[in-house]
């Protein structure tokens, strides 16, 4: 496949991703959208309850200073909108109300389209559409929406297949396990956070419907 074709079709499936939240409100009252890399604990409360409807719940990204996609999507921004943004989110977990809705709408989607030509185009979005409307964001603890990278300095890390014993026993305290792109074999990573999960037979007992 071409390279304009690749990003081409990484436009049309981040636009997807926050259209479907304007399409999901249209039926639902609050909708919690999650990445299909995102693993959520048994013993998570209810997230419901702990965002206010008024608020839209999501992750400040900007406060991991070892992440990197602050830093670039903040100086895209400022290159293709003149505007120096100082909260960015990550997407991969958000929370939702209906009223907040036209934030996800066709309109300001399609009048913003030049964001979604950055490395992180739905954060770019948000981030982006958040600052200039002033959106009410209750930042979510990382326990939320914990992204398992624990050394961003050691790019060989990227391609292990399994997280040390000690960093899983800490991914097992966490709400919401976020397994993002960083690592080359993910899908490994997933495997085993998933089993750490739910594994345990009193787990999936308990998790039976009755």
């Amino acid at each position: 496949m071409q390279t304009d074709e690749i990003q081409k079709k990484k436009i049309e499936c981040y636009l997807q991703k926050m259209l479907s939240l304007y399409k999901a409100l249209e039926k639902f009252d609050r909708v919690l959208l999650l990445d299909d890399s995102c693993l959520v604990s048994h013993t998570a409360p209810d997230i419901f309850e702990q965002v206010p409807r008024n608020q839209i719940g999501a992750f400040p990204e900007s406060e991991r200073a070892d992440f990197r996609s602050y830093n670039y999507d903040k100086k895209f921004i400022l290159k293709k909108k003149k505007i120096n943004i100082n909260e960015y989110y990550n997407t991969g977990v958000l929370l939702v109300s209906k009223h907040q809705r036209e934030i996800f709408s066709p309109r300001n989607l399609s009048k913003n389209l030049e964001l979604f030509k950055s490395k992180y185009p739905d954060q770019a979005y948000f981030s982006y559409i958040s600052a200039i409307e002033k959106t009410n964001v209750n930042k979510l603890h990382d326990e939320w929406n914990f992204m398992p990278v624990f050394d961003y300095s050691n790019d060989s890390n990227r391609q292990l297949t399994e997280l040390p014993n000690d960093h899983l026993r800490l991914v097992r305290q966490k709400h919401i396990i976020h397994v993002t792109g960083y690592y080359k074999k993910r899908d490994k990573i997933i495997e085993q956070i998933n089993l750490a999960l739910y594994n345990d037979q009193n787990v999936r007992n308990s998790l039976r419907p009755r």
